[in-house]
Protein backbone atom coordinates (compact mmCIF):
# COMPACT_ATOMS: atom_id res chain seq x y z
CA UNK A 1 0.00 0.00 0.00
CA UNK A 2 1.18 3.34 -1.10
CA UNK A 3 1.12 6.39 1.49
CA UNK A 4 1.47 10.37 1.91
CA UNK A 5 2.54 12.04 4.99
CA UNK A 6 2.26 15.80 5.82
CA UNK A 7 0.23 16.56 2.64
CA UNK A 8 -0.94 20.34 1.51
CA UNK A 9 -2.45 21.59 -1.26
CA UNK A 10 -3.78 25.15 -2.46
CA UNK A 11 -6.97 24.98 -4.35
CA UNK A 12 -7.29 27.95 -6.29
CA UNK A 13 -10.46 29.25 -8.56
CA UNK A 14 -10.11 30.18 -12.36
CA UNK A 15 -8.00 33.28 -13.20
CA UNK A 16 -7.52 34.01 -9.09
CA UNK A 17 -4.40 34.43 -8.20
CA UNK A 18 -5.40 33.83 -3.80
CA UNK A 19 -6.21 30.53 -3.07
CA UNK A 20 -9.74 29.57 -2.58
CA UNK A 21 -8.98 26.62 -0.03
CA UNK A 22 -6.09 25.43 1.89
CA UNK A 23 -6.44 21.62 2.02
CA UNK A 24 -4.05 19.91 4.71
CA UNK A 25 -4.19 16.07 5.63
CA UNK A 26 -2.11 14.13 7.98
CA UNK A 27 -1.87 11.12 6.04
CA UNK A 28 -3.37 9.85 2.75
CA UNK A 29 -3.06 5.95 1.95
CA UNK A 30 -5.54 3.33 0.22
CA UNK A 31 -7.63 0.57 1.91
CA UNK A 32 -9.93 -1.52 1.28
CA UNK A 33 -13.65 -1.28 2.40
CA UNK A 34 -14.79 -3.03 5.31
CA UNK A 35 -18.41 -5.28 5.06
CA UNK A 36 -19.29 -6.12 8.60
CA UNK A 37 -15.43 -7.62 10.11
CA UNK A 38 -14.07 -8.11 6.61
CA UNK A 39 -11.88 -6.19 4.46
CA UNK A 40 -12.83 -7.03 1.04
CA UNK A 41 -9.98 -6.82 -1.87
CA UNK A 42 -12.22 -5.69 -4.27
CA UNK A 43 -13.30 -2.71 -3.12
CA UNK A 44 -10.48 -0.48 -2.79
CA UNK A 45 -10.83 2.95 -0.57
CA UNK A 46 -8.84 5.71 -0.69
CA UNK A 47 -8.52 7.73 2.57
CA UNK A 48 -7.24 11.36 4.09
CA UNK A 49 -6.42 11.00 7.63
CA UNK A 50 -6.83 14.20 9.65
CA UNK A 51 -8.09 16.69 7.00
CA UNK A 52 -7.76 20.24 8.13
CA UNK A 53 -10.22 22.48 4.83
CA UNK A 54 -9.45 26.10 4.92
CA UNK A 55 -11.77 28.24 2.34
CA UNK A 56 -11.21 32.32 1.85
CA UNK A 57 -14.89 33.87 2.82
CA UNK A 58 -14.74 35.18 -1.10
CA UNK A 59 -15.31 31.31 -1.81
CA UNK A 60 -18.88 31.68 -0.96
CA UNK A 61 -19.99 33.30 -4.09
CA UNK A 62 -18.04 30.21 -6.17
CA UNK A 63 -18.93 26.21 -6.51
CA UNK A 64 -15.67 25.30 -4.63
CA UNK A 65 -17.23 22.11 -3.26
CA UNK A 66 -18.24 20.78 -6.59
CA UNK A 67 -14.85 21.99 -8.33
CA UNK A 68 -12.88 20.40 -5.61
CA UNK A 69 -14.30 17.18 -5.48
CA UNK A 70 -14.27 16.72 -9.15
CA UNK A 71 -10.30 17.44 -9.16
CA UNK A 72 -9.28 14.78 -5.91
CA UNK A 73 -11.38 12.14 -8.55
CA UNK A 74 -8.10 11.34 -10.55
CA UNK A 75 -6.23 10.45 -7.49
CA UNK A 76 -8.11 7.37 -7.06
CA UNK A 77 -8.12 4.09 -8.53
CA UNK A 78 -11.23 3.38 -10.75
CA UNK A 79 -14.05 2.24 -8.42
CA UNK A 80 -12.69 3.46 -5.77
CA UNK A 81 -14.71 5.43 -2.78
CA UNK A 82 -12.99 8.07 -0.83
CA UNK A 83 -13.29 8.80 2.39
CA UNK A 84 -12.04 11.59 4.83
CA UNK A 85 -11.58 10.97 8.60
CA UNK A 86 -11.40 13.55 11.11
CA UNK A 87 -12.44 16.46 9.22
CA UNK A 88 -12.17 20.45 10.35
CA UNK A 89 -13.05 23.14 7.97
CA UNK A 90 -12.43 26.93 8.60
CA UNK A 91 -12.58 29.95 7.27
CA UNK A 92 -9.12 31.30 6.32
CA UNK A 93 -7.18 32.83 7.35
CA UNK A 94 -6.65 30.75 10.46
CA UNK A 95 -9.95 30.85 12.37
CA UNK A 96 -11.43 28.46 14.71
CA UNK A 97 -13.45 25.30 13.10
CA UNK A 98 -16.91 25.98 11.93
CA UNK A 99 -17.86 22.37 10.95
CA UNK A 100 -15.67 18.96 12.08
CA UNK A 101 -16.73 15.67 11.35
CA UNK A 102 -15.38 11.88 12.05
CA UNK A 103 -16.06 11.26 8.96
CA UNK A 104 -16.67 13.05 5.20
CA UNK A 105 -17.66 10.69 2.36
CA UNK A 106 -17.30 11.59 -0.91
CA UNK A 107 -19.77 10.87 -3.66
CA UNK A 108 -18.87 7.82 -6.24
CA UNK A 109 -19.67 9.96 -9.09
CA UNK A 110 -19.68 13.55 -10.58
CA UNK A 111 -23.56 13.79 -10.65
CA UNK A 112 -24.26 13.26 -7.19
CA UNK A 113 -25.21 16.84 -5.73
CA UNK A 114 -23.55 16.13 -1.91
CA UNK A 115 -21.04 14.33 0.36
CA UNK A 116 -21.82 12.30 3.57
CA UNK A 117 -21.15 13.78 7.05
CA UNK A 118 -20.79 11.62 9.53
CA UNK A 119 -19.96 12.41 13.59
CA UNK A 120 -20.74 16.04 12.73
CA UNK A 121 -19.90 19.18 14.86
CA UNK A 122 -21.07 22.13 13.87
CA UNK A 123 -20.48 26.04 15.32
CA UNK A 124 -23.53 28.02 14.83
CA UNK A 125 -24.20 31.30 16.94
CA UNK A 126 -22.32 30.44 19.58
CA UNK A 127 -23.55 27.61 20.38
CA UNK A 128 -22.59 23.29 19.46
CA UNK A 129 -24.80 21.51 17.11
CA UNK A 130 -24.07 17.78 17.51
CA UNK A 131 -25.35 15.16 14.73
CA UNK A 132 -25.24 11.37 13.77
CA UNK A 133 -25.44 12.10 10.29
CA UNK A 134 -25.50 15.53 7.36
CA UNK A 135 -25.30 16.01 3.76
CA UNK A 136 -22.65 18.53 2.61
CA UNK A 137 -24.45 19.76 -0.26
CA UNK A 138 -21.97 20.27 -3.80
CA UNK A 139 -24.88 21.75 -6.17
CA UNK A 140 -26.57 25.10 -5.25
CA UNK A 141 -25.70 27.42 -2.44
CA UNK A 142 -21.98 26.11 -1.43
CA UNK A 143 -21.50 25.80 2.13
CA UNK A 144 -24.79 24.42 3.33
CA UNK A 145 -25.06 21.49 5.50
CA UNK A 146 -28.57 20.08 5.76
CA UNK A 147 -30.23 17.38 8.00
CA UNK A 148 -33.66 16.19 9.20
CA UNK A 149 -34.33 16.92 12.72
CA UNK A 150 -37.79 16.06 14.25
CA UNK A 151 -39.69 15.61 10.75
CA UNK A 152 -38.14 19.30 9.40
CA UNK A 153 -35.54 20.16 7.19
CA UNK A 154 -32.73 22.27 8.93
CA UNK A 155 -29.73 23.81 6.85
CA UNK A 156 -26.81 25.49 8.24
CA UNK A 157 -24.56 28.20 6.21
CA UNK A 158 -20.88 27.20 6.64
CA UNK A 159 -19.42 30.68 5.54
CA UNK A 160 -22.20 32.65 7.40
CA UNK A 161 -22.25 29.82 10.84
CA UNK A 162 -26.43 30.10 11.20
CA UNK A 163 -28.70 28.13 10.31
CA UNK A 164 -30.85 29.71 7.42
CA UNK A 165 -34.38 27.80 6.86
CA UNK A 166 -36.59 25.05 8.88
CA UNK A 167 -39.48 23.68 6.78
CA UNK A 168 -41.95 21.47 8.49
CA UNK A 169 -43.38 18.49 7.01
CA UNK A 170 -46.80 18.67 7.18
CA UNK A 171 -49.37 15.56 6.67
CA UNK A 172 -52.04 15.60 4.27
CA UNK A 173 -55.10 14.39 6.05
Amino acid sequence: MSEARNVKVAVYAKGSLQPAATVQADRIFSDRRRMGFLKVRLLPLLVAQGVRLGIAPSAANTNWPASFRVKLAPFARAGSQVEWHDVSVCLLPGSEPRLQARQLLLPPSVETGFCILEGVTLHSDGRLICLARAKLLLQGHPGRVVWEEQGAAVQWDLFTASLIRQETNQVNQ
